[in-house]
């Protein structure tokens, strides 16, 4: 289950990321898409509709099926706006390439590890991090160059490791990635 919906998670964002950056999708697309997601999912938690709940089958976690369908999605495309909304195309795109592979790859490695060295509270490893770090700095280098790249990954996967919280509210990171990576990207270009 969560290879499939790690998989999905690189390519949507992969995808995304390009289409942005070659401005064929935009803001627009990413709010309907967004819109249309809520609707399907207070949907989709009232009935069973067929096509929608083989996906969710097949890549939702069972307890956010129970109370939240498609939630992921829905964070992830809400992240991916956001970053559109805040800033340049590039950059844009550029953050969502280091949500789309180091929150996908790193916990794809870190779960082969079989003696990690260090583990957080949630069961994150360093070495998922590292891993992590890597892919979203090496996905990122083709939009924003390699000091943004590495510097906005290193900085983004950091805040994901640690799971960020506003009182007892987990801040999805979905949401976080690319808010922390695009504006990590930005000051460094600025600079």
């Amino acid at each position: 289950m969560e290879f499939r919906r790690k998989v999905f998670h690189a390519l949507y964002g992969t995808a995304a990321a390009f289409l942005i950056h070659y401005r064929i999708l935009g803001t627009w697309f990413f709010t309907g898409l967004l819109l249309l997601g809520l609707a399907v999912s207070a949907a989709a938690h009232r009935w069973r509709i067929p096509v929608i709940a083989w996906f969710l089958d097949t890549f939702e976690r069972e307890a956010d099926r129970a109370t939240f369908p498609g939630r992921g999605a829905i964070y992830y495309t809400a992240g991916i706006l956001l970053a559109l909304l805040i800033f340049p195309d590039a950059i844009a795109a550029g953050a969502v390439m280091v949500l789309a592979w180091g929150d996908s790859f790193g916990p794809l490695f870190g779960m082969r590890v079989k003696r990690p060295k260090y583990q957080n509270r949630a069961g994150k490893n360093v070495e998922g991090l590292a891993a992590g770090t890597a892919a979203g700095a090496l996905a990122a280098w083709w939009f924003v160059g390699p000091i943004a790249a590495l510097i906005s990954s290193i900085v983004a996967m950091a805040f994901e490791f640690e799971e960020m919280r506003i009182g007892r509210t987990l801040l999805n990171d979905n949401l976080v990635i690319p808010i922390i990576a695009g504006g990590v990207m930005y000051l460094v270009l600025l600079f």
